[in-house]
């Protein structure tokens, strides 16, 4: 997949936002902080211009301060 700019990504509707919320019960996956929906980032587990997608398999909460952090590298490399 090609990278795209920032603008060029999609906006994740809200039934998508609920179930990355979902997949570690409202914490933060790579530091296991609590968040709420509004402070939740979703993050691409496989970054897009790495080749990963937009499929709920690729994605995951993240809290501001780790996604900052993990940037485009993979979640084996922030654990």
């Amino acid at each position: 997949m090609k990278w795209r700019p920032k603008s060029e990504r999609i906006r994740f509707g809200k039934d998508v936002r609920i179930a990355v919320h979902a997949k570690c019960h409202g914490h933060c996956a790579y530091c296991g902080s609590t968040i709420t929906m509004q402070e939740m980032q979703i993050d691409h587990i496989v970054a897009l211009h790495n080749g990963g997608d937009n499929s709920l398999s690729n994605l995951l909460p993240a809290c501001r301060q780790c996604n900052f952090y993990k940037s485009s590298l993979d979640r084996k490399s922030v654990v």
